[in-house]
This record gives C-alpha cells, structure tokens and sequence, in this order.
C-alpha cells in the first residue's frame, strides 16, 4: 500500500512538473513569486462581474496565483485519515488594482476554492512598505470571496507595486495564498 501511494505522489509530481499544473506544496511555503499575469478574458463570467462591478475594465492588469491545499493532520474532512490525503483543494486567488483619484488607489481580489469552503479569511494588501488588513469570517461558509482595499497617500507622488496576501482556514486547516496585485503611483504631483 506504501508503494502505491508512493507511487501516485511521484506520478502526480511528474504530470505536475510536465504539464503545468500547479505544485503540491504547503500553504505557507507559497509566495508571490508563483503569480501569473493574466488577461481579462480570461477570467471566469464571475470574476469578470465581481471586477466590473468594482470598477475595472479590460484595460486594467489581472494577476493569479493558484496552490494546492493537502489536508492537515487531524482536520476534519468527513473522510477516514487515508482518504483525506487523496483530498485536494485548489485556492485561486486573483487581484488587481486601480487608482481611484491621485491620492487613493484600490486593489480588489477574489479567493476561490474547489472543495473545501472558506471558514475564515484574514487578508493583507501591502502597497510599497505600507499595508491594510481585514479580517472576516465569510456568511454561509463560501468557496468564493471577494473583498477590497483603498489606501491613500497624500504625500509625494510615489510609485506603489501592491500584492495581496489572504490567511484562510477551510475544512482543510489554514494556509497563505500570495498573488501580486499590480501597481499604481499616487500622491500629490501624480497624474
């Protein structure tokens, strides 16, 4: 029986590395660093309405970044202990960013997940070395979330690369899904 798992983990890991689909890590050894630019059209008919309705068009830029959540130790799946490892949960996370005005910029994103609901989401938009933070625990245990942030600067125009960072706990335990959100430059003196 050990051979056979073994042997699906070290398929799975080939067909991953082969094909592009996204790797089997731990949640919190994700970052940024696995973000893809993407178009609008790409999006899904409710992602694209959940950005419209914020404000966005076609001409902003869309970023995603997707992980795979493997069940912790202990959590309670439904399934006996075996089962629950065969058990994968994609999070995608998908962000972008707009100015609203030369002082206030907005980063909006959408969190969705395949087979475990969100319990709880505390995410963290980080625009150049500042940051805003919310805290939620979703109505109705959703596998999709979206949510927002405005910030401001006042100051002297300065150029700000935003990313999001969202701290989830679902069925499955918790994990961190990163996902850079674009860029935007306020403050006085900006166009």
């Amino acid at each position: 029986m050990k051979k056979l798992i073994m042997s699906l983990l070290i398929s799975s890991a080939v067909l991953s590395i082969s094909f592009g689909v996204p790797n089997i890590v731990k949640a919190s050894e994700t970052d940024s660093s696995n973000t893809e630019e993407i178009e609008f059209s790409t999006l899904t008919a409710e992602e694209k309405t959940h950005f419209e309705n914020e404000g966005f068009t076609d001409e902003n830029e869309y970023f995603s970044s997707t992980i795979v959540q493997l069940p912790e130790p202990g959590t309670e799946t439904g399934l006996p202990t075996r089962a629950a490892r065969a058990v994968l949960n994609v999070i995608t996370i998908r962000a972008s960013t707009k100015r609203e005005n030369s002082t206030t910029g907005y980063t909006s994103y959408i969190i969705t997940a395949s087979k475990a609901p969100f319990l709880k989401l505390d995410t963290k938009i980080t625009y150049g070395s500042k940051s805003r933070s919310s805290s939620v625990i979703p109505y109705g245990k959703p596998y999709v979330y979206n949510g927002g942030v405005y910030f401001t600067n006042t100051g002297k125009a300065t150029y700000y690369k935003c990313k999001v960072a969202s701290q989830y706990t679902t069925s499955m335990g918790v994990g961190t899904a990163f996902c850079s959100a674009g860029s935007v430059t306020l403050g006085k003196g900006s166009l």
